[in-house]
């Protein structure tokens, strides 16, 4: 998408751009985050948008090279899209349903919180994150690990829910 080719190299600075196309890659609407008291970019979609934006693609970018936060996860599941999209420096994420319907968003967030505090989870981060392997190759060890994390964590969640969870690097 053209669209995802001009914000997947934002910055901080940049902010996040969303919007929502529809199957055929026709623009519905657009949206800009802005950041919470947590100093966190969130996009607030307005719940009058719901029925509007239902069963379309959103996509968006993650500055940080990060896959898919609690909110985004949230998000497509309280609205129904058919797809949830995200780009960064790295490349593109998609998470969607396999079959017609996102599973509950609260379900969705409350494990989204708990893999964070599991702590088989977080020795499986540390073996990674103190692996000489990691070290070798990282170009920027705090934002691998923050990229890593997340990966994994939609890897699980996708698991749990039988979301269908994608990423591709940019070529």
């Amino acid at each position: 998408m053209k669209f995802e080719k001009e914000i997947c190299h934002f910055t901080p600075f940049d902010g996040e751009k969303v919007a929502v196309f529809s199957q055929d890659g026709k623009l519905i609407k657009e949206f800009e985050a802005e950041y919470n008291l947590n100093r966190e970019l969130i996009t607030e979609i307005p719940v009058e948008f719901d029925s509007e934006l239902s069963g379309n693609i959103l996509t968006h970018n993650h500055p940080s090279g990060t896959s898919f936060g609690k909110n985004d996860l949230m998000t497509a599941s309280s609205i129904q899209l058919q797809e949830i999209r995200v780009v960064g420096k790295c490349g593109l994420y998609s998470m969607k349903p396999k079959g017609n319907m996102w599973p509950i968003s609260e379900d969705m967030g409350n494990y989204f919180d708990a893999i964070n505090t599991n702590s088989k989870f977080q020795s499986e981060l540390n073996d990674i994150q103190f692996s000489a392997d990691f070290y070798l190759n990282s170009k920027d060890i705090y934002l691998d690990m923050l990229r890593i994390k997340s990966e994994l964590r939609c890897e699980k969640i996708a698991g749990a829910f039988g979301l269908d969870y994608k990423k591709s690097s940019w070529g």
